[in-house]
């Protein structure tokens, strides 16, 4: 691809969720007894994604009253992470699909990566594993409004470290999250981490780049192109962060820089009320870790723009 060939950022998003759409979304589900009650169900489910890849995850939903529509979530896990069945989310009265993204959990059998999404086909725009996986959150949204128990306009995107990097880009690339909720995400500025973090998994990116010197240049250029510190500038909606002083996977110079340009510093759109609502919260002790403050404030903020 020469220079003049490149697509531009958002020209290049475009384009991926039109291939994306052209790729029937085909769900399954298998019910799972042993975790499902009189008032939650809990399916294993799969679906097709981009170039027509399988990705597996678990859903779950409440019993609803009546036909109430409830309002429905999409969680990813950590990088190289599996997600778990959610079942605090549907008894907190929500529809849940908690997402394996190519290359991870259920969904590594189907599409397998011999390290991570910053490795695996990083000098080819169109095939990186970052794209799939990028394509496979957006899709998770897709996946959502086919479910008859959801309100389609009712969705939210919720993550944590790899997670919440992948629901930043969710949240950016596309307009239908209502709100997000990223706990350290991992990802942010990732050009410059790629060159400068010497902790994983942002280290992997920098011993592929040592490995590779030729590619260089051509890698960091497509790392831009799935970098939350460029997306977010689209980022409307709702979002809450967290940062922890003492994160060196995510650190602060990472997180602090993109949640900066949520939004793109432009004022919020004549009727969208709650465009440029944004909030950080900063923990000066926090390691990478669980932080059980954010949860609490993360229940809250998703409450706030969900109502479930």
């Amino acid at each position: 691809m020469t220079e003049s060939e490149r697509p531009q950022l958002w020209e290049f998003w475009e384009r991926t969720k039109r291939e994306l759409a052209q790729t029937a979304l085909e769900p399954r589900q298998e019910h799972l007894p042993e975790h499902s009650t009189a008032h939650l169900f809990a399916y294993r489910v799969s679906f097709a994604s981009l170039g027509g890849v399988r990705v597996s995850g678990y859903y779950t939903h409440p019993m609803r009253n009546g036909e109430v529509r409830l309002p429905g979530l999409v969680t990813f896990p950590g990088y190289g992470g599996a997600v778990s069945l959610p079942l605090e989310e549907a008894a907190r009265g929500y529809a849940c699909l908690a997402l394996d993204p190519r290359g991870q959990g259920q969904s590594a059998q189907a599409y397998p990566m011999e390290r991570g999404k910053l490795t695996h086909r990083p000098q080819d725009l169109w095939s990186c594993g970052l794209r799939g996986a990028y394509a496979d959150a957006l899709r998770g949204l897709d996946f959502l409004q086919t479910r008859p128990e959801v309100e389609g306009a009712r969705l939210g995107v919720v993550g944590t470290s790899g997670g919440g990097g992948l629901t930043l880009a969710c949240a950016s690339i596309d307009d239908r999250p209502l709100v997000a909720a990223a706990h350290v995400p991992f990802g942010c500025r990732l050009v410059w981490a790629a060159q400068n973090v010497p902790t994983h998994p942002f280290r992997e990116a920098g011993e592929y780049l040592e490995q590779h010197p030729a590619s260089r240049d051509l890698i960091l250029d497509n790392y831009r192109y799935f970098d939350p510190l460029e997306l977010v500038v689209k980022l409307e909606c709702p979002v809450i962060v967290s940062v922890g002083l003492k994160d060196d996977v995510c650190p602060a110079s990472t997180i602090v820089p993109t949640y900066e340009r949520i939004g793109g510093g432009a004022p919020p759109a004549v009727g969208a009320p709650t465009a440029g609502i944004r909030a950080l919260v900063t923990y000066p002790d926090l390691v990478h870790a669980h932080s059980p403050d954010f949860h609490h404030h993360q229940w809250d903020w998703l409450a706030t723009y969900l109502k479930p």
